[in-house]
Parts: structure tokens; sequence; C-alpha cells
């Protein structure tokens, strides 16, 4: 159950999301989307076996969240809060410049992350589907809708690319990419 800004039963929440799990007595509200992920993960096994791996996650969920601000930023140079079509032309410059420079640092960190698993056969960490799994399947598929022709021209991303095809085929992430849940054309912002 996500809210907005406001207080769940005396706990302060500040921005969006805000997730609200009220199977636990009393609820429990927590913010900050790589927060939420990681409760989500350790509350239906998707977090990793061990500290490591569950530090690895979160760690990756993290450094995907810098990834999104930094590109929000850039698609969004004018005003945070319109819409990037408002400010396309303003945008195209600052859009160059973080692909040309700021992404490709992103990219290698998550590639020599799914690298160091397994020479990059399987997930992002340990053995099975997690949390950042998903971080970085929805980065990809951000990545390719918001600059579409880059993503199909890099080359240096071979692991990543091939994770998300295995990613998609999952048989939950499959179902829910096939039902109306879930968002399917990404413009800007990588989100």
């Amino acid at each position: 159950h996500l809210v907005e800004c406001g207080e769940v039963r005396g706990q302060p929440l500040l921005f969006p999301p805000t997730l609200v799990d009220h199977t636990m007595s009393p609820p429990i509200a927590i913010t900050q989307l790589p927060c939420i992920m990681q409760y989500l993960g350790e509350k239906h096994g998707l977090a990793g076996n061990s500290l490591q791996d569950r530090t690895r996650a979160l760690q990756i969920a993290m450094t995907w969240n810098d990834l999104l601000a930094e590109a929000m930023n850039v698609f969004h140079p004018v005003n945070w809060h319109d819409s990037y079509q408002s400010q396309k032309a303003e945008a195209q410059p600052y859009i160059e410049k973080f692909l040309a420079s700021r992404l490709s640092a992103f990219l290698q960190f998550f590639e020599d992350n799914l690298k160091i698993n397994d020479g990059g056969k399987g997930f992002m960490i340990g053995s099975s589907l997690s949390f950042a799994d998903v971080a970085i399947l929805n980065m990809l598929r951000g990545y390719r809708g918001s600059a579409t022709q880059h993503f199909q021209d890099n080359q240096e991303i071979p692991l990543l690319k091939a994770l998300e095809t295995r990613l998609e085929e999952e048989p939950g992430i499959k179902s829910f990419l096939g039902s109306d849940k879930t968002v399917n054309k990404f413009i800007d912002s990588f989100c």
C-alpha cells in the first residue's frame, strides 16, 4: 500500500514512494525506494542468502537510485516536476552529456557486479532472483526506452543485456510484465 507524505501511526513520512505494511502490528511505513526494495526482498526471500549478498543487493539498488536521480535531473533541467516533453529542447544538451560521460560509469559498475557473480551467467547476486535484479531490469527497460539508439549501440554491457533477456523470462516477472500493473513505455528519465 503506497501513500503520500504525512504520518502513519506517529511515524513521519517525507516523500513518496512510501510503503505501509499493514500486515505488521503496528503497521510499518518505509520510505526511500532502495529501503522499500530491501524490506520487500527480506520479506519475500529476494534479498540474498548471506550478509554479503544482502549488502551487495542494497548497494546495487542504491546505485540504481543514484542513476535515476541523475537521469531525472538531465531529462528535467528546467523544472523537475514538469514533463520531459515540456522541456525537451532544454534537456537535449544535458542528455547528450549524460549519455556520453556519466551513464557509462553506472553501467560499468553494474556490468562488473554482474560479472563477479558466476561470470555474469546468472543473477546480480547469489544464485537466485533478488531485488537487485528487479532494480537492474527496471533500469535497463528505462534506458532502452529513454535512449533507444544509445542502448542499441552500446556494446559495453553484453552481460546486462543478456540478464535483461533472462529476467524477462522469469515466470513471475514475465507475468507481471504482461499484466496491466506495469509500465511498458519509457520515454524519459530512465523510469
